[in-house]
C-alpha cells in the first residue's frame, strides 16, 4: 500500500496484503487496540467497512444516514414486539453517531465479574490508570449548564421538587455548542469521536487504515487463523494474510463474522442490551429544547430499581419520529415544539437475546426474551418519569406504550399501567449490546466464548477488543 489511509475501492482485485496485527472494525474498541498494538508494532493494519466519517457544516439526518448501518434499522425480534437497535457503520464506528456520554464500569460489577467469572486484573484499582487515561484521550468532562440545556435543568428541578438524586454526566467534548447533533455529524467539532482522537493518533503514527472494506471470512489452519478475505464497497476483493487479528467489528457484526468463519462454540447466545424507554413531554411555556445536547444531567434516584432518566437530542424531526406512531393525536406537540422536550428511561433489562446467521446471506437475525421482572422496571419507569414531568405542571405526555399513547396526568398513568397487556405493545430502542462473545477465567467451566483477556476460546491467534466480551450488561 502506497498510503496509511486507504480506501479499499482502490486496490486491485485479488490483491495479497501482508501485516503482522489485523483490527477488524475502528470503533471504541478497535480505536483503542489500534493504537496500543502499533506502539508495539508499525506493521498494525484496521479494515473498516464503512467510509470517513465526514463532518459538514449544517449536518442533518437525512444526509448522514450513510453512518448508520442499515440507515439505523437494525431490528431485534422480542415476541410480536420489534426492538429497534442502531450502531455506527462508518471509520470511527458508534461514536460518530452516539452522544458522546462517558461512565465508567461501576466497582460492583467489576467486583462482581472477578468473582463470579474468575477474571483476573479487572478491579478498580487495575482498570483506573486505563479509564483515567482515556478520560484524557477523549476530553471526557462536564458540560458547562449554565446558559442552555434546559432539558437538563427540568431534569434538576425534578430532583429539587420531589427531593430526587441526580448526578451530572460526563461526555467527551471540548467545548460543546450545544448544536443538539449529536447522532448526525458534530458541526462545531467538540464531539470527541474515535476518528477525532485514537484513530487520527492512529494515522499520525504510521498505522494503516483501509476504509469502505468488508472482512467477509477468516480462514485457519488448525487452531490458527492465517488469512482474512475482504470486499471493497465496490465489489474489490483482496486478501489479508497476518499473524495476529483482532475483532472490533460490534456486539452484532463481530460474531456473524466468526459464523461466516465457522466458528460458533457459544457465539451470540447471551446477547444483553440496555433498551431505552422515550418519552414526549410538552410543557405549558416555552424551553427552545433545540439549544441544548444530550442529557448533561441525570435523575440516578432510581439506579438500584434497574433506571435513570434523561433528557435526549431533540430537532423537530426527531421529535417527529418519535411521536409518529400517535397519529394525528400528536400535532399539539409539532405544532407546539418549542414547548416539547424529549426524555429517556435507560433501563438495565434481565432479559437474553440470540444473534444468528440467516443461512445463505451475511445478515443477522436477532432475539431477544423480555424478562418478566422487565415488565416491572418499565411500569416504574414510566410512572416516575410521568410523576417527574406532571410535578412540574406538564401538559402531556406522549409514551412509548401503543395502549396509552397520550396522558395527562398522573393518575391516568397510575390507572394504565396496572394491567400487563397495556405494557406489552411498546416501541423500545436499543445502541448498548454486549455480551454476545462473553469473557470468563474458565471459557469451558462458563461456557463463555473468550477467555480473560479476549482470547477466543480454542485459538491461539484470534482475539475480541469491543463489547461483545462484556460478561453481563453493565448496569
Amino acid at each position: 500500500m502506497s498510503s496509511n489511509l486507504l480506501n479499499g475501492n482502490n486496490l486491485r482485485n485479488n490483491e495479497e496484503i501482508h501485516t503482522k496485527f489485523l483490527i477488524v472494525g475502528s470503533g471504541a474498541g478497535g480505536a483503542v487496540a489500534s493504537n496500543l498494538l502499533n506502539k508495539y508494532d508499525k506493521d498494525t493494519l484496521v479494515v473498516e467497512e464503512g467510509d470517513l466519517s465526514k463532518e459538514i457544516q449544517s449536518p442533518y439526518l437525512s444526509q448522514n444516514l450513510n453512518k448508520w448501518r442499515n440507515r439505523g434499522m437494525i431490528p431485534i425480534r422480542s415476541g410480536t414486539k420489534i426492538i429497534s437497535y442502531a450502531e455506527g457503520s462508518c471509520v470511527g464506528g458508534s461514536t460518530e453517531i452516539n452522544g458522546a456520554l462517558m461512565w465508567k464500569t461501576p466497582e460492583k460489577i467489576l467486583d462482581n465479574w472477578e468473582k463470579k467469572y474468575q477474571l483476573e486484573n479487572i478491579s478498580m484499582n487495575k482498570m483506573a490508570p486505563y479509564f483515567n487515561e482515556y478520560e484524557k484521550q477523549l476530553s471526557i468532562s462536564y458540560q458547562e449548564e449554565e446558559n442552555t440545556n434546559n432539558l437538563s435543568k427540568k431534569i434538576l428541578e425534578i430532583s429539587e421538587t420531589l427531593g430526587w438524586s441526580n448526578e451530572k454526566v460526563k461526555r467527551a467534548q471540548k467545548g460543546c455548542k450545544n448544536t443538539n447533533q449529536c447522532p448526525v455529524g458534530c458541526p462545531s467539532g467538540a464531539k470527541q469521536t474515535m476518528s477525532k482522537t485514537y484513530i487520527k493518533n492512529f494515522l499520525s503514527e504510521k498505522g494503516n487504515l483501509i476504509y469502505n472494506s468488508k472482512i467477509l471470512k477468516i480462514f485457519f489452519k488448525k487452531n490458527i487463523a492465517t488469512k482474512a478475505l475482504a470486499i471493497s464497497s465496490e465489489g474489490m476483493k483482496f486478501y489479508i494474510n497476518f499473524k495476529y487479528i483482532f475483532l472490533s467489528s460490534g456486539v452484532i457484526q463481530t460474531p456473524i463474522l466468526l459464523f461466516k468463519s465457522g466458528i460458533k462454540k457459544n457465539i451470540g447466545n447471551k446477547f444483553q442490551i440496555q433498551p431505552n424507554l422515550k418519552i414526549a413531554v410538552l410543557f405549558d411555556k416555552n424551553i427552545y429544547p433545540e439549544n441544548g445536547t444530550m442529557m448533561t444531567r441525570q435523575i440516578n434516584e432510581f439506579s438500584k430499581d434497574g433506571f435513570s432518566i434523561g433528557g435526549s437530542n431533540f430537532s423537530p424531526s426527531y421529535l417527529s419520529m418519535t411521536i409518529a406512531s400517535a397519529g394525528k393525536n400528536a400535532l399539539s406537540f409539532l405544532e407546539q415544539w418549542q414547548k416539547t422536550a424529549l426524555y429517556i428511561s435507560l433501563m438495565k433489562f434481565n432479559g437474553i437475546g440470540k444473534i444468528r446467521l440467516i443461512p445463505f446471506t451475511n445478515l443477522p437475525y436477532i432475539s431477544y426474551k423480555i424478562h418478566k421482572n422487565d415488565f416491572e422496571i418499565m411500569k416504574k419507569s414510566i410512572l416516575k418519569m410521568a410523576e417527574g414531568f406532571f410535578s412540574l405542571g406538564a401538559k402531556k405526555i406522549i409514551t412509548p406504550f401503543k395502549k396509552f399513547q397520550i396522558v395527562e396526568s398522573l393518575n391516568e398513568v397510575r390507572d394504565k399501567i396496572l394491567y400487563k397487556k397495556n405494557l406489552e405493545h411498546v416501541e423500545l430502542s436499543a445502541v448498548h449490546g454486549m455480551s454476545s462473545c462473553g469473557m470468563s477465567g474458565d471459557p469451558d467451566k462458563f461456557e463463555s466464548a473468550t477467555g480473560n483477556y479476549g482470547e477466543l476460546n480454542g485459538f491461539q491467534n484470534i482475539f475480541i477488543a469491543d463489547a461483545s466480551i462484556l460478561p453481563t450488561s453493565l448496569g
